[in-house]
């Protein structure tokens, strides 16, 4: 691994998507600290990365990384969907890279990464079983694509979805709307038949995805995978959402605006 390699930045929360946060062209947006309660302006560039997070240390002259091999499957994608969005153009091709991104986003952060996946070496034998977490990925992702359902919430005020440093998260809903934080997806048994456990993901300052993975589990139909709704959310609802957020965040917020951390 030369220099350069060894010394890459793998961006956790893609930069692709937090231009939505961005301010015009500058790719300026607002961070909150959690630790020093200090708000900042940032770029994209600049927050929410780790050198060679994704880096699969083979024994080999090239290095290879998860980031090249998988993500920009949806990367590539995502500006249009974003576009979908900003026009209401919500169609089946919209719906499925939505679920892709949010999916795919549970398993993008460091503690994920740190807890399932160690880079490789040694035996041939070892190499195959770290290799489990991308595997994980590629067959496990379809499976959960075909059996989700999706929620929509969008915003028509002036007010905004924030976002975090840990934007996909998972939330077990309490009967009573208090919530708390679930670790992992298809790690815990126990709540894959639970209707009550949803991934929350801000996909826009104004669109944020709630989806159902559990529900493949309740023999759903091919039109219903299909299926979405949306809800007009009001400032309550939102400012609900945002702490959801916040809980869900390890370090950071993100938002458009400054005031858009305040609720």
């Amino acid at each position: 691994m030369n220099e350069i390699e060894s010394h890459k930045k793998n961006h956790f929360v893609p930069r692709v998507y937090l231009k939505s946060w961005a301010q015009n062209k500058s790719l300026n947006l607002f961070t909150l600290n959690l630790k020093d309660k200090l708000t900042r302006k940032q770029t994209t560039g600049d927050i929410a990365h780790k050198k060679n997070l994704y880096t699969l240390n083979f024994e080999s002259k090239k290095d290879k990384t998860l980031e090249k091999i998988m993500y920009p499957m949806w990367e590539i994608q995502w500006p249009k969907i974003v576009e979908n969005l900003r026009n209401d153009i919500i169609d089946e091709y919209t719906l499925r890279i939505i679920k892709q991104f949010v999916i795919v986003q549970s398993f993008r952060t460091p503690k994920f990464v740190r807890e399932n996946y160690i880079s490789v070496k040694g035996t041939e034998y070892e190499m195959q079983e770290k290799m489990m977490f991308p595997l994980f990925l590629i067959v496990g992702l379809p499976a959960l694509l075909d059996n989700c359902v999706c929620k929509l919430y969008k915003i028509n005020s002036v007010e905004n979805f924030i976002t975090c440093d840990n934007p996909s998260t998972h939330w077990y809903l309490h009967n009573n709307d208090r919530f708390s934080y679930i670790s992992g997806i298809m790690i815990r048994q126990d709540l894959q038949k639970d209707k009550r456990y949803k991934i929350i993901c801000p996909l826009t300052p104004k669109y944020l995805a709630m989806l159902s993975p559990n529900l493949g589990a309740n023999n759903i139909t091919e039109s219903d995978k299909k299926k979405f709704s949306i809800k007009v959310v009001n400032s309550e609802e939102i400012k609900h959402i945002n702490r959801m957020i916040e809980h869900g965040a390890d370090k950071l917020l993100m938002a458009k605006y400054p005031l858009d951390l305040i609720y």
